[in-house]
């Protein structure tokens, strides 16, 4: 028998938004990544910063805030996850190595004891 667990959580549970640098000094590819991290609160409208606060490294170039948008936010929201799990699997995409990861906290679930 295979027992499964699964934790279900709502948006509204999300406790911090956190963006962790990936990226490894020019020209050394077997020395770890930077790892510098920069945390906000999911209530807070702020966009990813250009470049690492620790190695200068570009994270994002400086875009349009506008976000393109489908049929309502919560669309819009499903259509970004799915595109950023789904980076680099396009053939025809240019494979760049993810300059940062999103890490989602989420405090400990209650146990019914």
């Amino acid at each position: 028998m295979t027992i499964e667990r699964r934790i279900i959580c709502g948006l509204d549970d999300i406790k911090s938004i956190t963006i962790e640098c990936l990226c490894r000094p020019y020209g050394k590819p077997h020395e770890p990544p930077c790892g510098a991290r920069l945390t906000t609160k999911p209530t807070e409208d702020k966009d990813i910063p250009e470049r690492c606060p620790r190695c200068g490294a570009t994270w994002e170039e400086k875009r349009d805030r506008r976000v393109e948008t489908g049929p309502s936010v919560f669309s819009t929201l499903i259509v970004s996850i799915a595109k950023i799990l789904n980076r680099g699997k396009d053939e025809n995409e240019v494979k760049n190595e993810p300059k940062f990861r999103i890490l989602l906290e989420f405090s400990e679930p209650k146990t019914d004891d």
